[in-house]
């Protein structure tokens, strides 16, 4: 079975170092600071999750979403959108490889939810 790979795309290093941490033992995990190095290298490397912050400042969010979809036609990543606004992760309906992820989630609850997000993304 191969290692379940976690792209992080953010800005924000705090963020990026607690993702790290929390999933260290689940997945190996890199991280990219903007959009733009972020689709390159998904289109490289081929994430199984991605975990995305809508509000990157180098890239319309939406189009690099859109754009990280279409990467793998058969089998996109499962994006996670992170997101201040929300209280608990949420999953699309089934079918669309697509959630949001609370940026406040503990660690535990972190490495449970990308879980969630291979495991839809794998059936």
């Amino acid at each position: 079975m191969s290692t379940l790979r976690v792209l992080v795309i953010d800005d924000d290093q705090g963020f990026i170092l607690q993702a790290r941490a929390s999933l260290a033992r689940l997945a190996e995990v890199r991280s990219i600071t903007n959009g733009v190095d972020g689709l390159r290298s998904a289109a490289g490397w081929l994430p199984d999750v991605i975990l995305l912050d809508l509000l990157i400042d180098d890239t319309d969010s939406f189009a690099l979403l859109d754009d990280l979809l279409h990467l793998n036609g058969e089998r996109p990543p499962f994006v996670l959108c992170t997101s201040a606004g929300v209280r608990e992760p949420r999953f699309s309906p089934a079918g669309w490889p697509v959630g949001v992820l609370p940026r406040s989630t503990a660690a535990a609850e972190l490495r449970a939810v990308v879980g969630q997000a291979f495991s839809r993304r794998a059936s």
